[in-house]
């Protein structure tokens, strides 16, 4: 892509979220940013914690803090624990926010290049111990039923899982899922191999 296109495709998006702020009252609606190719950490870091990123983070604008306008949730604060030991990693984090979820509550896990299960933990405290994880086919829609308050973490995370072990996590984590607020939302996750 030339200079030229660049610049015609970023005033695109300019003019595209000017009519959204209208749309929406002169809510500042969080522009969705494609993240350029980064090169993953080298040591384990967790994005969203005390605010911490860099260029490899995956979290799209809209889940790096929480955001209510006019009743509906708009933006979550999640984190990423990434986890570079691991073979597959967290390349986009998105949340489908309660404008646009159509009621539904659920997670869309895509695995480039893997047929990995999918694991749905259970009592996320801000670490990696869990009380318990729900086994997922892939490309199964999750259903997201644990409701928090924010700023609280969220109380579910997702990774995917070694098929042949109990529950033995071998990607990056995306945690602080949840309804906030009992309000429905949905997110999109896609795992790649590092």
């Amino acid at each position: 892509m030339n200079t030229q296109n660049i610049a015609r495709a970023h005033a695109l998006m300019v003019e595209a979220n000017g009519i959204l702020e209208r749309e929406l009252n002169a809510v500042p609606v969080p522009p969705i940013i494609t993240p350029p190719v980064i090169a993953p950490p080298s040591a384990a870091v967790i994005y969203g914690r005390d605010n911490y990123t860099d260029d490899a983070d995956p979290r799209s604008a809209n889940t790096r803090q929480h955001l209510v306008s006019d009743g509906k949730v708009l933006a979550v604060h999640l984190q990423v624990h990434a986890l570079p030991d691991r073979p597959y990693r967290a390349t986009a984090v998105r949340l489908i926010d309660e404008n646009n979820a159509g009621g539904n509550h659920v997670a869309r896990v895509a695995q480039v290049g893997s047929a990995e299960m999918v694991g749905l933990f259970l009592g996320y405290g801000g670490g990696l111990t869990f009380d318990s994880y729900i086994r997922h086919t892939p490309r199964q829609e999750i259903v997201i039923d644990a409701a928090f308050d924010p700023p609280n973490l969220g109380p579910l995370a997702i990774a995917l899982i070694d098929q042949y072990s109990s529950g033995r996590i071998i990607s990056d984590v995306v945690a602080s899922l949840g309804l906030p607020g009992r309000h429905h939302v949905c997110y999109e996750i896609t795992f790649e191999r590092r």
